[in-house]
């Protein structure tokens, strides 16, 4: 069993956004599965969730699964924002500046 190493503060936000993008990449492939000419090669929650909303009578389980990662990108991006306002605030607070 290997033991968890310590992150330094600012690598929430680089997780979130890593793990974001694997979801992302999981509901493309799923919807190049599902779509007729693939999936766009820039995907947002809102679009997929239209998309969703125009096919709903197909309740399938591509269709759920898609769902449940359009929820998990809105989730994490408000995580992201949330860790990225953090930040922000503490370099503020901190009254440091970057070059």
């Amino acid at each position: 069993m290997r033991t968890p190493r310590c992150r330094p503060s600012g690598s929430g936000v680089a997780e979130f956004v890593r793990r974001r993008t694997q979801i992302v990449n999981r509901l493309h492939v799923l919807l190049s599965h599902s779509l007729d000419g693939g999936a766009p090669a820039s995907l947002t929650a809102d679009y997929v969730a239209a998309l969703l909303g125009r096919i709903r009578r197909t309740r399938t389980t591509r269709w759920a699964l898609a769902a449940d990662l359009v929820a998990e990108i809105r989730h994490l991006d408000k995580k992201i924002f949330a860790a990225e306002q953090r930040q922000s605030d503490a370099l503020s607070d901190s009254e440091l500046t970057l070059l």
